[in-house]
């Protein structure tokens, strides 16, 4: 299903219900870690990095942590569970090789909002936006679909590489205080949109509205 864009938005109908769950994804806009003025709103930790109510975060997202977000030692911050739920950290050892942090993932998600956003492939820097665009406002999910004007360079991207559509979703859940990300999809084929695509959209939401966006 698609946003609409432009145009008003009923009292109690359902385009209302989605911009109400994109809203809940749009507060994020205060500061969580207050004694450096660079800090972004929230911090986004891999399961694979939380044992118990301990994080390790070690290599290149422990320099991406340190260096954006100016974690240092003692620092209070709020915390998402990438994934899971949200809530607190406070920072125990904080370098670029390792920051440590004591957890607590108490806070229920954000809920989802039922659109499913399908773009064509485009520049790496335009896809990047796209990511933390779904990201930031709560998507339930993002196709990325090759079309007939799509630069065959665009399908071999280092930004559609699963490392970095993470990162590029993490920078948008933490804009938000989000802890679930957009199931993102690729097709680099257009015979994969007709065959599996937009068949597998029909079965999941049948009747459902549809918005097509154009320049």
């Amino acid at each position: 299903r698609m946003a609409r864009a432009g145009g008003g938005i009923r009292e109690g109908s359902e385009e209302q219900d989605w911009a109400s769950a994109a809203d809940l994804h749009r507060v994020g806009s205060k500061r969580v870690c207050s004694h450096r003025k660079e800090i972004l709103n929230s911090v986004v930790l891999l399961r694979e990095e939380v044992e118990g109510n301990i994080a390790n975060v070690h290599g290149r997202r422990a320099v991406y942590l340190y260096e954006r977000h100016e974690l240092r030692p003692g620092v209070e911050c709020r915390a998402s569970l990438y994934g899971g739920n949200r809530g607190r950290a406070r920072v125990l050892r904080a370098s670029r090789d390792q920051i440590e942090m004591e957890v607590q993932f108490d806070i229920p998600p954000l809920p989802r909002v039922p659109v499913t956003l399908i773009a064509a492939l485009a520049r790496p820097q335009t896809t990047k936006k796209l990511l933390q665009l779904a990201s930031s406002t709560g998507l339930e999910s993002l196709q990325l679909i090759r079309t007939a004007r799509t630069e065959k360079s665009y399908l071999h991207s280092k930004a559609l590489e699963p490392l970095e559509i993470q990162d590029e979703i993490i920078k948008g859940m933490e804009q938000t205080f989000d802890s679930h990300p957009p199931v993102v999809n690729v097709f680099p084929e257009y015979w994969q949109v007709t065959r599996r695509l937009l068949p597998g959209i029909e079965s999941a939401f049948p009747g459902s509205r549809r918005y097509i966006l154009h320049g």
